[in-house]
């Protein structure tokens, strides 16, 4: 038997190979940041991005939040305003802030 199964069936890969649905990997479900007083008061929704996998960090004068996720990095104040995509190039960890 030759590698790869017969010819017929070599062939009919080829032949329907574009019209299966392939698989796909992702990290995690779209994910959004929220925010919860101490006292678990107050629970608001910061952004509406459905991101993958965010991961939030506070600057180092506590005045804003960046995260990373797959599609990209985010800068945006504590109250969710000022939302700003600063690079469209995403990967999957954490920011490291550092000082001027």
């Amino acid at each position: 038997r030759p590698p790869g199964g017969s010819l017929p069936a070599r062939f009919a890969r080829w032949l329907l190979g574009p019209l299966v649905p392939q698989t796909a990997a992702a990290h995690g479900l779209p994910a959004d940041l929220w925010s919860v007083a101490l006292d678990g008061s107050d629970l608001r929704q910061l952004t509406h991005l459905n991101a993958d996998d965010p991961m939030p960090v506070w600057s180092p004068d506590g005045k804003r939040l960046a995260f990373l996720s797959g599609g990209g990095v985010y800068i945006l104040n504590p109250d969710g305003s000022a939302l700003t995509k600063v690079s469209p190039r995403g990967s999957y960890g954490t920011i490291v802030w550092a000082p001027k």
